[in-house]
């Protein structure tokens, strides 16, 4: 991730586990990358491997909301969800 700080690039993500889901808007700067990390950290230490509480839909949901987030839609449906462009606002 640093090396795409140091050539001006942007860094954003979308951290999720079973319960939770964080979104960290792209920006340029290094306080972003360390939030981004922490985050990982925090939602890897709240999974719990004895519990049955596996969220097989995140996956998906995490997938709406970023596409949700782009400036374009995708041309094709994920997962049955047909995103809508925020730049136009065409589905």
């Amino acid at each position: 991730m640093y090396r795409v700080l140091a050539v001006g690039d942007r860094v954003g993500a979308v951290v999720f586990n079973d319960t939770d889901m964080s979104i960290f808007k792209p920006q340029k700067s290094q306080q972003n990358v360390m939030r981004i990390l922490e985050e990982i950290v925090l939602q890897n230490n709240q999974l719990k491997a004895e519990t049955n509480a596996a969220n097989p839909g995140q996956f998906g949901e995490a997938l709406k909301r970023l596409v949700g987030r782009s400036r374009y839609a995708a041309e094709k449906p994920i997962y049955g969800y047909t995103p809508i462009c925020t730049h136009c606002r065409v589905r």
